[in-house]
């Protein structure tokens, strides 16, 4: 088995302070930090093709797990493999429910659209039964997640994907306003359950492409497509990355805009339902009040670099 392996290591992420560790104290906090850039940053879309291709080279012979919700990021990661001409597998989950179907209509959309050589992996998944199940929240306890939504992602890669290296878009980097501050860079405690899941398991393996190195992180932060927003020359209700995204992959990759939809909406009773006995069935507490989703292991943790 290869050394443990997330990004080209400009990137760290671990518990205080020490990369690459897993912890079970509720305590310890998990950390992120970024080395300097150590070239001149290019373009978005030329940074994560220079990822594909390194990821590529840093995993030589292994399959590549691409899992493909469809949805605007992990397209855009699809996008950058493609154009470094690096075949990988597509994995598209399809909830039995036909929950996700939405979604699923742009994946197979766009893979039609680039005549995709890769293989294409259908993987039907129960994401009811898996919310509600015992399994779901000993692994939501084990992996020392705060939410349960993106849970079935480590399901399905520990159940279908051991052999290869598994790579999924959760998540580009998440910049807001917050009052008094300005713009932040902040970054979801449940997108970290990915990266503990993978030290959990050993497993190498990409649990966010667009962080697999600090000038890619840079090449999104500081585009052109956001920095008007800085300084505060958009409309002022724009306060997400989120808003402005679609308008950034177009223009990086020609990505057709589409309707905001995560594939959860149609069972969001069952997340909530799911993650209040996640919370109870914990001794951990966390105030569930605040504002920041910035949390570990039931305490919050401040992750916020301000855009200056």
């Amino acid at each position: 088995m290869e050394d443990l392996i997330f990004n080209n290591g400009s990137v760290k992420i671990g518990y205080n302070g020490v990369p690459w560790t897993f912890s079970s104290d509720p305590d310890d906090v998990f950390m992120h930090t970024c080395d300097p850039t150590t070239r001149p940053v290019e373009s978005f879309r030329i940074e994560a093709i220079r990822a594909a291709q390194e990821i590529r080279k840093t995993f030589p012979g292994k399959p590549l797990y691409a899992m493909y919700s469809g949805g605007v990021d992990s397209e855009a990661m699809m996008e950058a493999f493609r154009l470094a001409r690096i075949p990988v597998t597509a994995v598209l989950l399809e909830f039995t429910d036909g929950s996700n179907q939405h979604d699923l209509v742009w994946a197979r959309r766009y893979l039609n659209k680039v005549s995709f050589t890769g293989d294409v992996k259908v993987i039907p998944f129960n994401i009811k039964d898996w919310l509600h199940s015992k399994e779901c929240l000993d692994m939501a306890r084990d992996i020392q997640t705060l939410e349960l939504i993106l849970t079935h992602l480590f399901k399905v890669a520990q159940d279908h994907l051991r052999d290869g290296i598994v790579m999924t878009a959760h998540e580009e980097p998440s910049l807001w306003i917050e009052p008094d501050i300005g713009w932040v860079w902040n970054k979801h405690e449940v997108h970290y359950g990915l990266h503990k899941y993978f030290m959990k398991e050993k497993l190498s393996g990409i649990p966010s492409f667009f962080q697999w190195s600090t000038e890619l992180l840079a090449a999104f932060i500081f585009n052109k497509n956001y920095t008007p927003a800085y300084y505060g020359l958009m409309n002022k209700k724009i306060w997400s990355a989120e808003q402005l995204k679609y308008g950034f992959y177009n223009s990086q990759f020609g990505l057709a805009p589409r309707t905001k939809y995560t594939g959860f909406e149609n069972v969001l009773s069952d997340i909530i339902r799911a993650n209040d006995a996640w919370a109870a069935s914990s001794p951990l507490k966390w105030n569930r009040e605040i504002n920041s989703e910035i949390q570990a292991w039931g305490k919050e943790v401040n992750y916020r670099r301000a855009i200056r």
